[in-house]
């Protein structure tokens, strides 16, 4: 068999096979911005939290807890870091 021939009998046989559809991509339905967003509002609650367990720490007047509450961030005891 000649090359042309070989071709003509591989075309044909792709042309019997069932067509494959493309791949479908979900469209993202929310932007970067509304994302930014949301995780800006997750942080904030989270440091709201945090906020308040280090004023009851504070107001709770326990020695102890406020050492341990202060050596545990570096933020606030930067000899540490």
């Amino acid at each position: 068999m000649h090359f042309t021939e070989l071709w003509n009998l591989h075309i044909q046989r792709i042309l019997v096979l069932p067509e494959v559809p493309f791949l479908q991509f979900k469209q993202k339905v929310d932007s970067a911005l509304e994302r930014k967003m949301e995780l800006t509002e997750r942080r904030s609650e989270k440091r709201a939290a945090d906020e308040l367990a280090a004023k009851e720490t504070n107001l709770s007047e326990d020695v102890a807890a406020i050492e341990e509450f202060y050596l545990s961030h570096a933020s606030l005891n930067p000899s540490n870091g």
